[in-house]
């Protein structure tokens, strides 16, 4: 599934974001969207909509977030899923 999609789908749902462009904005960090709770939150929301684990140490060990911006994210995701797609073979 497509993950801007997914996160368009997920800001829209939420009358507090409806509307914000997510090529624009920035989800956590300085003046970031998401406080801490609307963070973890919407990783949950992402993990069960993409069926993907995004709380894992990686995400979390990174210099940067990937939880700053959609462009983060998606790289990110994409990371995930190839290093999934090659510990399949």
């Amino acid at each position: 599934m497509n993950v801007r999609k997914v996160v368009h789908e997920y800001i829209d749902e939420n009358p507090l974001w409806s509307g914000i462009d997510i090529d624009k904005v920035c989800f956590y960090g300085e003046g970031g969207i998401f406080d801490s709770l609307d963070l973890v939150t919407f990783i949950i929301e992402l993990e069960q909509r993409l069926s993907i684990s995004l709380s894992t140490d990686k995400a979390f060990s990174h210099r940067n977030s990937p939880f700053s911006s959609i462009e983060s994210l998606e790289e990110f995701i994409k990371e995930l899923q190839d290093e999934h797609s090659n510990n399949r073979n």
